[in-house]
């Protein structure tokens, strides 16, 4: 703002094309660094999704030899794998 006002106390012939110069170098810079900082938060967020997945035991009873769906879903649930579903819960497996 200071350069715009002091340019315009200058009386010259060219000041308004060189104003018009720095205000589209300025835009440019500009419009690098928000497409750098996109580019930024977009990667981040990839690198977030891929990150391993914390692990959780599933529990099985003591009477069977595999684990059941219902065991799976609540350790990953547990494990923040996955959200509760609320069909899910209701239901009876």
């Amino acid at each position: 703002m200071f350069l715009v006002f002091r340019v315009e106390t200058i009386r010259g012939v060219g000041v308004p094309s060189v104003v018009k110069k720095i205000i589209k170098g300025f835009d440019e810079k500009d419009y690098a660094l928000a497409q750098a900082e996109l580019q930024i938060m977009q990667l981040e967020a990839r690198v977030e999704q891929l990150e391993p997945r914390k692990r959780r035991k599933v529990r099985t009873s003591l009477n069977s030899k595999f684990a059941g769906i219902r065991a799976i879903k609540e350790a990953q649930v547990e494990a923040g794998d996955h959200e509760v579903d609320k069909e899910d819960s209701d239901s009876s497996i």
